[in-house]
C-alpha cells in the first residue's frame, strides 16, 4: 500500500504521555503500556438537548501479552457534571503498513466491545482505532506563529453513555488532504483540479469557532504560485452528524495571507461563502464548499479529504 508523503510518524512520536509496566512474575494482564490521547468529544443526546462539544482526554491501556485494551477518562461531560470511567478490556488488532519512501512502519490499532457500569454511569458499544497513518505538516510548509503545530496520534472512537447519549471523538487540530475542484479555474473555463491543497481546521479553546488554514492553495491554472492563508473566527455548529463551520451570518470573509513571516488581511481574495461539513460517521473526513471572489470573477470550489487512515476504505 502506498501513501502520500504526508502520512507518517510512528505511534510513540506524538503521544503526550506514556507509561508502562513489564512484570514477568505475574499474569499477562500486568504487562501493559498506557498512552494518553488529548482530543474532543462530540456529545449527541438521543432527544431534547442539542449536540455539543467538550475537550477530553482518554487513556488507552494496551496489555502486551493478551493483546487486549481498555479505555479510561476522567472528564466525560454529559451536560450534568463531569463523569469518569474505566472500561472492561476488549480485543484489539494492530495492522502495519510499510511506506516505500521511508524506513518507518505505520500502524493502525483497532478495538471494539468494551463496556462499563459504575457509579450510575453505563458505557456501551465502544469502538474505535488509534492510527499513526495521519497527515502532518512537513518542512515544506510555512510555520505560522499564530498556529503552533504539535503532532498528535488521533484517537477515533465512539460509544453510548447511559443509553441516552452517543459520544464521538474528534481532533481539535486536524489537517485534511484531498482533492480541490475549482469551477472555471482553467483558461478554457473548465474545472481546475488540484491534489496539493491542505486544509487545516483549528478549533478555538471553547470549541465555538474555528480557524481554517489553506496551505499550498491555487484557484486557477493561471495563478503563478500557490498561496497560504487563514479564514479566521468561523462559527461552529454541532449536529447529530458532526459539525458545520460557516462564514458568519452568510457574510463574506476576508482571508489573512501569510507573507513575510506574518499574516496580512487580503480583501482582494474575498470568500463570499464557506461551509465545511463532516462526510464520514467517524468525523475524520470532510467537505468544504466555498466561493472565492477575485476581482470581477467568482470561482465556486469544492474540497473533499480526510485527516487520518483507519485501515479500511470508506
Amino acid at each position: 500500500m502506498k501513501f502520500n508523503k504526508l502520512f507518517f510518524l510512528s505511534v510513540a512520536a506524538g503521544l503526550a504521555l506514556s507509561s508502562c509496566s513489564l512484570d514477568n512474575d505475574n499474569d499477562g494482564n500486568n504487562n501493559y503500556v498506557t498512552n494518553t490521547y488529548p482530543c474532543c468529544n462530540l456529545v449527541i443526546p438521543a432527544a431534547g438537548e442539542a449536540p455539543f462539544a467538550t475537550v477530553a482526554t482518554y487513556n488507552l491501556t494496551f496489555y502486551t501479552t493478551t493483546g487486549d485494551v481498555s479505555i479510561s477518562t476522567t472528564d466525560l461531560v454529559l451536560g450534568y457534571g463531569t463523569q469518569k470511567f474505566t472500561s472492561s478490556t476488549m480485543p484489539s488488532e494492530t495492522k502495519f503498513y510499510s511506506v516505500d519512501w521511508t524506513n518507518q512502519t505505520l500502524d493502525v490499532t483497532s478495538f471494539a466491545g468494551g463496556s462499563c457500569s459504575e457509579n450510575g454511569l453505563v458505557i456501551q458499544n465502544i469502538k474505535g482505532y488509534a492510527s499513526s497513518v495521519v497527515n502532518v505538516l512537513g518542512s515544506e510548509y510555512p510555520i505560522i506563529s499564530d498556529y503552533p503545530y504539535k503532532f498528535r496520534i488521533p484517537l477515533v472512537m465512539s460509544y453510548t453513555a447511559n443509553h441516552d447519549y452517543t459520544v464521538k471523538t474528534f481532533m481539535p487540530d486536524a489537517i485534511y488532504r484531498g482533492t480541490n475542484n475549482v469551477v472555471g479555474g482553467n483558461m478554457d473555463g473548465s474545472v481546475f483540479t488540484s491534489e496539493d491543497l491542505l486544509l487545516r481546521v483549528v478549533f478555538s479553546d471553547n470549541l465555538k469557532s474555528a480557524d481554517v488554514i489553506f496551505y499550498n492553495a491555487k484557484f486557477s491554472s493561471m495563478m503563478p504560485r500557490a498561496i497560504n492563508f487563514v479564514l479566521k473566527d468561523l462559527p461552529v455548529t454541532y449536529t447529530k452528524d458532526g459539525y458545520e463551520i460557516k462564514n458568519p451570518d452568510g457574510k463574506p470573509v476576508n482571508p489573512w495571507m501569510y507573507e513575510g513571516g506574518g499574516l496580512t488581511e487580503m480583501p482582494s481574495y474575498q470568500f463570499t461563502s464557506f461551509e465545511f461539513l463532516n462526510t464520514s460517521s467517524d468525523l475524520t473526513s470532510g467537505m468544504a464548499s466555498y466561493t472565492v471572489q477575485m476581482g470581477p470573477s467568482a470561482f465556486p470550489c469544492t474540497f473533499s479529504g480526510s485527516y487520518v487512515y483507519s485501515g479500511e476504505q470508506k
